[in-house]
């Protein structure tokens, strides 16, 4: 067996028999150290190996409960976070009013203040005003359900430059306005 779960066990083998081999070591030394303790731990196990053996057994499954609800809540994540930032798309800059978690709009007169100072950089495709009121909650009467935590997100009509060239599923070009 050369992988678990797709990841390769060649290179786990040393660092888990290495960590094994202190682990057993230091149980040695504490034994000969404290061996009234040793005794204590070990008298059970002649005399009850089912109950020694469900306790290991135990033990053993709930670490590995332990482990996979980590491992599992880690993939989570990332897969999460992997999806979030794709759905940005290529946005460089994002430029916000947030003062606090309440919504601070900008003046009208700040969006095309920021068009024409970027107009003659390069580096800026386009730049698009937009209003962005996040944490709001959305109720669909087709299919009877509410959306908690959605982001509102506004463009205005034929002010966002190259960034106004809105996709349909299907490939063709939708306006703002049509959505």
């Amino acid at each position: 067996m050369s992988s678990f779960l797709d990841v390769a066990s060649t290179p786990l083998v040393r660092p888990v028999l290495l960590a094994a081999a202190v682990a057993l070591m230091a149980l040695i030394v504490v034994g000969l150290w404290q061996p009234h303790l040793a005794r204590i731990a070990v008298r059970n196990v002649p005399r009850r190996p089912s109950r020694t053996a469900l306790i290991i057994f135990g033990l053993m499954f709930a670490t590995l409960f332990s482990a996979a609800s980590l491992a599992v809540e880690d993939t989570v994540l990332i897969a999460i976070k992997s999806v979030a930032v794709f759905s940005l798309g290529k946005i460089d800059e994002d430029v916000t009013n947030d003062r606090g978690g309440s919504l601070h709009l900008y003046a009208d007169r700040v969006g095309p203040q920021v068009q024409g100072t970027l107009a003659a950089n390069s580096h800026v495709v386009g730049v698009a005003p937009a209003l962005v009121v996040p944490h709001v909650f959305v109720a669909d009467s087709a299919s009877r359900q509410v959306r908690g935590n959605v982001t509102i997100f506004a463009l205005a009509p034929g002010g966002a430059g190259p960034l106004a060239d809105l996709r349909a599923p299907d490939g063709t070009p939708a306006a703002i306005t049509a959505l």
